[in-house]
């Protein structure tokens, strides 16, 4: 599709980029197989409950995540439900929106994750 071609091409900071996107079907059922760049961080929400924040912080977060939604609206692409757990934060403070989030959203997909680098 063309939201998930326009995905793929995306590259800012602050959004989590996609390298590949494949498919294959077997018994009538089309598998995707999606594979994002690294960056180990936890959600955002997982943050927020452990850790506090100064003001400083707070807004540097809030900033991050403002850039990478303006980089995703410039595409024409619009989360309907953005939250702490689609938000990825690093131990440096680096903000990553998780956008497959949005093409669950978008395709109400099952997205099973799996990851090689743990």
């Amino acid at each position: 599709s063309t939201k998930v071609n326009e995905l793929k091409r995306l590259r800012h900071k602050n959004l989590m980029g996609i390298n590949e996107i494949s498919t294959y079907v077997q018994n009538n059922y089309t598998f995707y197989y999606i594979e994002t760049e690294y960056f180990p961080g936890r959600s955002l929400w997982n943050k927020l409950l452990f850790t506090k924040h100064t003001y400083e912080q707070s807004l540097e977060i809030i900033e991050q995540i403002i850039d990478g939604l303006k980089e995703f609206h410039h595409r024409y692409l619009y989360f309907e439900t953005l939250n702490s757990e689609n938000i990825i934060i690093n131990a440096d403070g680096i903000i990553k929106i998780d956008v497959l989030s949005y093409l669950q959203q978008k395709n109400n997909l099952e997205i099973r994750l799996f990851c090689f680098y743990c």
